[in-house]
């Protein structure tokens, strides 16, 4: 709850802005993302779950699918009635060898599925104390001059309230992040400061470029321009059945709803369910 800062030019204060719903139906995750992951894989028999294979290769043998796993140097294969891929398409395209080839309809689908915030990059700033709450603001921002290092800012504190932390996302593209990486904490911090109207005491900066990370971000990915595509409908050549209903793409990027968001996730995965 409380006021939005928008800071539309470098050298001016920030508006605020108090009647603006912000993350309106949003819901926050108590200790994050990783609970739930941990949550689901504890329901699982230990021994379903295989670290460290990377999957190279899908060969259809007509009754069956022989995957081919890549883990430390050695190659296993595994063989399967039915695959389900829960990749993004975009990684499936470029990484892993499909025998028989995919058609050309079901490639272009596969190229065209941009991974939801993929090249993107977000920042978490401990700070002694939520000083927004104090004044009345809800920890959001926005900053859309040319020369922002941060296009949005929110409230990223703990739900025990025993750390505080402002969060954002880089308005600079993956090429301009590398470039000013070096300087990026205290451009960021200089930043805060200039939203917020007083030095911001940054006692900890936690950075992730997701436009580096091979299990997230694809070439075409870092390609492409940033997108401002909220929970597009994903192509639907990508909920096809292939290879005589052995494989399936189960990513939340081929959602009919939310593609790209958790929900979209649960869309898929309660589709490819009811196909399998």
């Amino acid at each position: 709850e409380g006021g939005v800062l928008h800071l539309r030019e470098a050298d001016k204060k920030a508006e605020r802005i108090d009647d603006k719903r912000m993350y309106d139906g949003a819901r926050r995750l108590h200790g994050g993302m990783t609970a739930l992951v941990d949550a689901i894989a504890r329901t699982l028999p230990a021994e379903s779950i295989k670290l460290n294979h990377r999957l190279t290769r899908l060969s259809d043998h007509g009754d069956h699918v022989a995957a081919t796993f890549e883990m430390e140097g050695t190659s296993q294969e595994i063989i399967a009635r039915q695959v389900v891929l829960a990749l993004p398409p975009r990684l499936l395209r470029e990484t892993v060898e499909f025998t028989p080839h995919l058609d050309e309809a079901t490639d272009r689908a596969m190229l065209g599925a941009e991974t939801w915030m993929a090249a993107q990059a977000k920042v978490a700033i401990e700070v002694a104390a939520p000083f927004w709450r104090q004044r009345g603001l809800s920890g959001s921002a926005y900053v859309t001059h040319e020369q922002a290092i941060l296009g949005e800012i929110f409230d990223a504190c703990d739900m025990s309230n025993q750390l505080f932390a402002l969060g954002g996302f880089l308005a600079l593209d993956a090429g301009q992040r590398e470039t000013f990486s070096a300087g990026l904490p205290l451009l960021i911090g200089s930043q805060l400061g200039s939203v917020f109207g007083a030095d911001v005491d940054c006692l900890a900066t936690h950075y992730m470029d997701w436009a580096l990370e091979p299990l997230t971000c694809s070439a075409a990915d870092r390609a492409s321009e940033a997108s401002d595509q909220t929970g597009d409908v994903a192509n639907p050549l990508l909920r096809r059945a292939l290879w005589d209903k052995k494989l399936y793409f189960g990513g939340s990027e081929t959602a009919v709803r939310s593609s790209g968001y958790i929900e979209g996730a649960l869309d898929a995965a309660r589709r490819v369910a009811r196909a399998l």
